[in-house]
């Protein structure tokens, strides 16, 4: 059960980090910087589609690493702990 809630939280992770690299950020930065002034709303634009990106994504990361971390015995949950604090 363990390992089922640790691929959960892994995929989840993968998805958000694909959503938030979606498109080419090189592209966007190229155009925020393609005139003579920097592009401030078009920066502010990028941010917030990143932030609704992460809005939408982040309760299902939430989600399963709180499933994940509740299913583990309390020695495994103190090794998580110790790994957080390095």
């Amino acid at each position: 059960a363990q390992k089922a809630r640790l691929v959960t939280l892994a995929d989840r992770l993968v998805e958000q980090r694909t959503a938030m690299m979606a498109g080419d950020p090189h592209a966007a930065l190229r155009g925020l910087v393609a005139g003579n002034s920097f592009d401030r709303a078009g920066a502010e634009a990028l941010l917030m589609a990143k932030t609704d990106q992460l809005r939408a994504g982040g309760p299902a990361v939430i989600a399963a690493f709180g499933d994940f971390y509740d299913g583990l015995t309390p020695e495994q949950q103190a090794q998580v702990r110790a790994f957080a604090e390095r």
